[in-house]
């Protein structure tokens, strides 16, 4: 999703690459893909919404 990349890439501008952020958001839960890339995984998600974005602390997932 385009709006979640561009919400990332403003928080992360000017830091090292995979700098984790904390996203709150609204997703679908598609389950396993027989896709080559996502077959790695146990299951992807579609974002419908991105909630909000920020740096990360030590509370985000309380």
């Amino acid at each position: 999703m385009d709006e979640l990349k561009n919400h990332y890439e403003e928080l992360t501008e000017d830091q090292k690459p995979y700098t984790p952020i904390f996203a709150e958001i609204e997703f679908i839960d598609k389950g396993k893909s027989d896709e080559v890339f996502a077959a790695d995984y146990d299951g992807v998600y579609e974002v419908l919404k991105v909630v909000k974005t920020t740096e990360t602390t030590e509370g985000d997932c309380e």
